[in-house]
């Protein structure tokens, strides 16, 4: 999996593939994720059951 943050809504999200623009806000300025925005991202999805992706 690959986790990319928007450095301009600071979305955080995973896929699978390479991405060029931000699912939430549609800019182009992503970047890898540091590993505190994975672990705020994985904790994130499990407080919440969000199980809709396969991150």
């Amino acid at each position: 999996m690959n986790y990319f943050t928007c450095n301009i809504c600071r979305y955080t999200f995973c896929t699978e593939e390479e991405c060029e623009r931000c699912p939430d806000c549609g800019k182009k300025d992503l970047r890898p994720a540091t590993e505190e925005e994975i672990a705020q991202y994985q904790k994130f999805r499990e407080e919440f059951k969000d199980n809709k992706s396969n991150c």
